[in-house]
């Protein structure tokens, strides 16, 4: 994972899934509403991310006002937004390649909370503290998935996915008919048009991401 370019360190070992006991990898699930992170990653992430925020480019200073689920929120009067989407430090889901990322800007990595009783309006970062031990080590949530097109190719063990979707002016009710050429990841000669694909390892849940461009990303059922 790296935010704004710069590695988040975390244990690498916890981003493989033990294959006694089940746990650790990362899962991609709409069950989630947010990101869910082991407790170490969380604290490495959020870390980073702050001290990324309050760079010079962004100059956002957390609040001190606790927003449950949330560990890191800023005041919605110094954000500022851009076709809808907060100007925040961009995240990146680094998988087999550094140059190989799911990258997830503002839209897809934070959420406003507003409270009018309460006088509250901010931006929260869309990953909680999932604790420790955890299943899981990562789960990418149903926020990270918003508006991101994803394929699952069955047949040909590939995995098709864009990031958002807005950066290229679209949203997913453009894509109401998944049988025409314009709404498959995959033609009949196997190109591509707005999709990266992948090659999927049902039996060991390994998913190998873009064509040319490897990544992996562990998923647990």
């Amino acid at each position: 994972m790296r935010i704004n370019g710069k590695q988040v360190p975390i244990n690498s070992s916890l981003l493989t899934i033990n294959k006694e006991n089940g746990l650790g990898g990362t899962r991609i699930s709409s069950d989630f509403p947010y990101g869910v992170l082991e407790s170490s990653i969380y604290k490495a992430f959020t870390k980073l991310f702050v001290k990324e925020a309050s760079s010079s480019r962004f100059n956002l200073t957390t609040i001190s006002t606790f927003v449950k689920p949330y560990g890191v929120c800023y005041s919605a009067e110094r954000v500022t937004v851009t076709n809808g989407s907060p100007v925040v430090p961009t995240i990146d889901l680094v998988l087999h390649r550094d140059d190989v990322v799911w990258r997830l800007g503002g839209a897809n990595s934070m959420v406003r909370v507003t409270n009018k009783k309460k006088k509250l309006d901010v931006w929260c970062l869309g990953f909680v503290n999932g604790g420790t031990p955890n299943k899981t080590s990562i789960v990418i949530g149903g926020k990270q998935l918003e508006e991101n097109l994803v394929q699952f190719d069955l047949d040909n063990n590939r995995f098709g996915f864009t990031s958002s979707l807005a950066s290229r002016s679209l949203s997913c009710a453009d894509f109401k008919d998944y049988n025409t050429k314009a709404g498959r990841a995959f033609d009949e000669t196997g190109q591509t048009g707005l999709f990266d694909t992948a090659t999927l390892n049902i039996q060991n849940a390994l998913i190998i991401i873009n064509k040319a461009k490897y990544m992996k990303l562990w998923m647990m059922k």
